[in-house]
């Protein structure tokens, strides 16, 4: 028997996984800590798949979990040493939480896992889906933004900053990701204030919303009513300049291991470190 968590009956036709919510805070705090590597996440997310797929009489091996898909360029192929490592971290990292058991547990789509599992989202874009996750909560009541039975959050680039640790421009670019790829969806507020002070607004995107009849409706009727009354151009992109440093090899070696806990490129890091420290406008 699952426990009582809130959660619509589309969501379980739609393929929800539930991960215990003290789980999910320490997989947050140990990326932002830096002791836990993309691997690592992969893993975590294809355990519970695997996890969910056994509850339903369907026994998979976390290699196929990981593997199911030809991985996307410059997506390391896990090895059974790799597997073995990443969950002997992951023993240690949420050990302390099987020690005091919470009831609480947070649905996630399966779709995402999977997508995680098998690299298809960077490091940075899978900890934020994750953080969604943790902090989606079910419109009780309709609004003008959110319908009634809508899955939402709300956080302010700022807040994931702190939780994750990922700088906030590599922050506002992985959120852009999200949503383009259909994972989520921003809701405008009419409140600017109220947003300031709460943070943004985020639905289910279509690759989740879109599980079921109702979530699929639901981003539909947003998205016409949003580009029904608003005719956004298409912003004119920004002239480049080529910038070519030379850094100390230690620092290249830092670097590089950076980039494999995170799953980024170089540029990525380096670019994301320049736009925190120079985009603020201030010349002083």
């Amino acid at each position: 028997m699952r426990p009582n968590v809130k959660m619509r009956a589309h969501e379980f036709k739609g393929g929800y996984a539930l991960l215990y919510a003290d789980d999910l805070e320490a997989i947050l705090h140990a990326y932002r800590d830096t002791q836990l590597d993309w691997n690592t996440l992969r893993v975590y997310a294809a355990s519970h798949e695997q996890i969910e797929g056994a509850a339903k009489g369907i026994e998979v091996s976390l290699p196929k979990i990981l593997h199911t898909k030809a991985p996307p360029e410059g997506v390391k192929r896990l090895e059974d040493h790799d597997i073995t490592t990443a969950q002997a971290t992951l023993d240690r990292l949420l050990g302390a939480t099987h020690t005091r058991p919470s009831k609480r547990r947070k649905p996630a789509a399966r779709r995402a896992l999977r997508a995680i599992a098998q690299g298809r989202l960077s490091a940075p874009e899978s900890i934020i889906l994750l953080v969604y996750f943790s902090r989606r909560l079910i419109k009780e009541r309709h609004g003008h933004q959110v319908r009634e039975g809508q899955r939402y959050a709300r956080f302010s680039y700022t807040q994931l900053e702190e939780i994750t640790g990922i700088a906030r421009a590599h922050v506002a670019r992985c959120i852009c990701s999200l949503c383009a790829n259909g994972w989520l969806t921003t809701v405008t507020l009419e409140d600017k204030e109220n947003e300031s002070k709460y943070g943004a607004c985020f639905i289910d995107g279509p690759e989740l919303a879109g599980q079921s009849e109702i979530g699929a409706t639901q981003v539909t009727l947003q998205h016409h009513r949003h580009h029904h009354h608003h005719h956004v151009l298409p912003a004119k992109r920004e002239p480049t300049k080529r910038l070519t440093i030379e850094i100390p090899e230690s620092l290249h070696r830092l670097v590089k291991v950076q980039c494999a806990k995170h799953g980024t490129s170089m540029y990525e890091e380096i670019r994301a470190v320049l736009e925190s420290a120079y985009s603020s406008g201030d010349d002083n």
